[in-house]
């Protein structure tokens, strides 16, 4: 069974910069996971699970839109493990990527005791004729997906806030 569907993709970008902030620890409801976002994010309720998915319910998002690095963060409960989980996850991960309309995609994953299996993409976009690189981690946890979305100019790639927020991800 497909996971498509139950993360939404980032397909944004304000092109102006980030004033130092608070970090803040964002834990959605329902779900296995942290992360901690450079900044307060906007927070609203994400894609409704589709009939006959995999989903608990609707996911839960947070956003840093109005900056750069701009990130995403979504969830989506899980009431029971996709078969095949590591290809659903993956293809699932390819389908959000390729709709972003990125080049250069490139896609892995690995498997992590703490976090589960972690997909990885990252691709490039042009935005107001500025070079972005937009960068996905998906995280299939026993209850939920964890989706972390960065987007950043080219220039400095990866900086080291995307670094910080990748490497913040718990359980």
């Amino acid at each position: 069974m497909r996971l498509h569907g139950t993360i939404l993709s980032l397909g944004l970008l304000a092109l102006s910069f980030s004033v130092l902030a608070q970090p803040t620890v964002v834990k959605l409801k329902g779900c296995e996971y942290t992360v901690e976002l450079p900044s307060k994010p906007v927070y609203r309720t994400g894609r409704p699970a589709e009939a006959g998915s995999v989903a608990a319910g609707s996911s839960q998002v947070a956003e840093i839109r109005q900056s750069v690095p701009a990130f995403r963060v979504e969830c989506q409960p899980l009431s029971r493990q996709p078969e095949r989980k590591e290809l659903a996850m993956l293809d699932d991960m390819e389908i959000m990527a390729r709709s972003m309309n990125l080049y250069g995609l490139q896609l892995s994953q690995e498997k992590s005791k703490r976090l589960g299996h972690i997909g990885v993409f990252s691709g490039e976009q042009i935005q107001a004729q500025r070079r972005l690189v937009v960068t996905g981690r998906m995280y299939l946890g026993e209850r939920s997906i964890l989706a972390v979305l960065a987007t950043e100019f080219e220039t400095g790639y990866p900086s080291e806030k995307v670094l910080r927020v990748f490497r913040s991800v718990g359980r």
